[in-house]
């Protein structure tokens, strides 16, 4: 398959707004990135297989979710110009925790771990790259737990809503929901109230 230049030029952008790299450089990290698509819906693995790669979104939208007692539970979601590993497997060798599938039609660019690895050694400025990637992803977790462990559903939805408004878009209710832990139901109350406090405040 293919990779557009668009899509790479959208690669190395995102690349360095972390580290400065070159025209060689970039030849050297591009050889060893190639591309995916999926269609909504379409899943890129399951859990309890293996994730080899790393992605970075080129366009579209991908999700993480799990099983829980037969249903979905959606975990996060990636845009275009994020990045998704799943480090359980990369640094803890085992089997995903989490699926991934397309919300949206997506395109990705991919590299595996055991070509990461390499890359590191032959561009070290790009192990810089990739723990400060791991550091951006480990602290988004770390604030989405915080966040929904205190807060009302209502107050979720609002963090949500002015941190990642993509996700409120684009994404579909019954995924938002299980991604803050509340039945759809829940969510259409809040969302209902959300907009009669705001027809009020505008009268």
């Amino acid at each position: 398959m293919t990779v557009r230049t668009e899509s790479t030029n959208l690669l190395r952008a995102s690349i360095s707004r972390v580290i400065d790299i070159n025209d060689d450089e970039w030849k050297l990290v591009l050889q060893y990135f190639f591309p995916m698509r999926l269609k909504k819906r379409e899943p890129w693995f399951t859990a309890g297989s293996a994730c080899n790669e790393v992605a970075f979104v080129v366009s579209g939208c991908v999700r993480t979710y799990l099983m829980k007692d037969g249903n979905e539970r959606s975990g996060q979601f990636f845009f275009e110009n994020e990045w998704y590993t799943d480090y359980s497997t990369w640094l803890g060798k085992s089997p995903t925790t989490f699926g991934v599938d397309a919300v949206e039609n997506a395109e990705l660019l991919l590299i595996n771990f055991r070509d990461l690895e390499r890359l590191y050694k032959e561009l070290p400025k790009f192990e810089r790259f990739g723990r400060i990637m791991a550091e951006s992803a480990l602290w988004g977790l770390c604030i989405q737990k915080i966040a929904y462990m205190k807060d009302s559903a209502e107050a979720a939805y609002l963090q949500l809503l002015e941190s990642r408004p993509n996700v409120i878009e684009r994404v579909p209710q019954h995924m938002i929901a299980s991604y803050l832990g509340i039945e759809p139901e829940t969510l259409s109350r809040v969302r209902r109230k959300i907009s009669q406090q705001a027809q009020t405040t505008t009268v």
